[in-house]
């Protein structure tokens, strides 16, 4: 429906009443009319996120919980109708092109890898996005970088949202780049649907890192106690050979009835004799 000087998608629930004549006849029809199209794109967007829950809530690592929050993203391609995540690497002068959905990987508006020192083109603006911590809106020249995917729609947006991914809890670590809907209003609801899709983003890496994080701490100290175990084994065969023949010194002299220990002597040679046992 064209309403607002563009085409818009919209909602509408028909209901129709018999109009009556004064006889009883039916005379005509009354048809009733409702909106409904804030609550299907409501509900549209709750299920997305729904289903991203759903989707990153046993990921491991960092590459499987993108990867699978991406590809649920693609269960809408209404509201989104491509997606890009990118995240920096440890230099933090570069960020890798980690997931996508409906757009190959390695086209202009898809490269593997975007170097923010390159003098080259900035599509995305990912340095001024992570530098600011807010989203952007950028209109892509088709002319220059080809059609854009056009999700469930008969043409593309032209159009795409830049967001921060935070997943550091103190500065954005990567972006999310998702196509909008070419027949909705970027407004505050839009916006604020894109802002809790890049915070489940941000919340199941952040899920993936610790884990890791954790698991490699426990390795470390598995390995740790693996040493420790390993290191008082040898010490324990090194002193159990001289120990060894100590203790048959010991009992010869504890046994020696012709030339006998004094009871005092016996008591501690005794006594030292248990302790060299037991180690």
């Amino acid at each position: 429906m064209e309403r607002n000087g563009y085409p818009e998608e919209a909602y509408f629930t028909f209901s129709y009443s018999p109009v009556f004549e004064a006889d009883g006849s039916i005379g005509g029809a009354f048809c009733t009319l409702t909106e409904e199209t804030y609550r299907v794109v409501s509900d549209r967007r709750i299920q997305t996120l729904r289903k991203l829950a759903e989707a990153t809530l046993q990921t491991k690592t960092e590459k499987d919980a993108a990867t699978q929050a991406i590809n649920s993203l693609g269960n809408n391609p209404q509201d989104l109708t491509f997606a890009l995540l990118y995240l920096l690497d440890e230099t933090k002068t570069k960020a890798q092109l980690i997931a996508s959905t409906r757009l190959e990987v390695g086209t202009a508006v898809s490269p593997r890898e975007i170097e923010f020192q390159h003098n080259g083109d900035d599509l995305w603006l990912l340095p001024t996005v992570l530098e600011s911590g807010k989203t952007k809106i950028v209109q892509v020249d088709e002319s220059k970088y080809g059609q854009l995917p056009i999700g469930d729609w008969s043409e593309s947006s032209k159009l795409a949202a830049v967001l921060p991914i935070d997943s550091s809890g103190h500065t954005a670590s990567g972006c999310l780049i998702v196509g909008i809907n070419p027949f909705r209003p970027f407004n505050d609801g839009y916006q604020g649907f894109l802002n809790l899709v890049a915070g489940q983003i941000a919340t199941a890496i952040a899920n993936a890192r610790a884990y890791e994080a954790e698991r490699q701490r426990a390795e470390a100290l598995a390995e740790l106690d693996r040493v420790k175990t390993e290191f008082f084994s040898n010490v324990s065969h090194e002193f159990r050979t001289p120990l060894s023949l100590m203790l048959s010194l010991l009992e010869d002299a504890l046994a020696d009835s012709h030339e006998p220990l004094p009871t005092s002597q016996q008591q501690r040679l005794e006594l030292f004799s248990v302790t060299a046992s037991a180690c």
